[in-house]
């Protein structure tokens, strides 16, 4: 009986962390179907304007540069975008 218990205790446990998973992805899939709706309106467009930029992107990080050596200066800027974030470590 004790065995059984631990199992079902195990099961309810892990039904919770699925729960939340798939919560978690449907936001994730709601945030990405906002940014693409918003995209849209700028599939074709000659000049980057202000509206562009606030339309779509929700905030710009800037950090200290790095300084791998002494003659260069790499700057670090993190983009995030309304709805999905930063984008740089996404997959087709």
């Amino acid at each position: 009986m004790t065995s059984l218990d631990d199992e079902t205790d195990r099961l309810k446990a892990g039904r919770s962390d699925c729960l939340l998973h798939i919560h978690s992805v449907c936001d994730d899939v709601g945030g990405v179907e906002v940014f693409l709706a918003r995209l849209k309106k700028y599939l074709h467009f000659d000049k980057l304007t202000t509206e562009m930029i606030e339309d779509l992107v929700e905030r710009i990080d800037v950090f200290e540069p790095e300084y791998p050596n002494p003659y260069t200066k790499v700057p670090r800027i993190r983009i995030c975008y309304i709805g999905v974030g930063d984008i740089r470590g996404m997959r087709e």
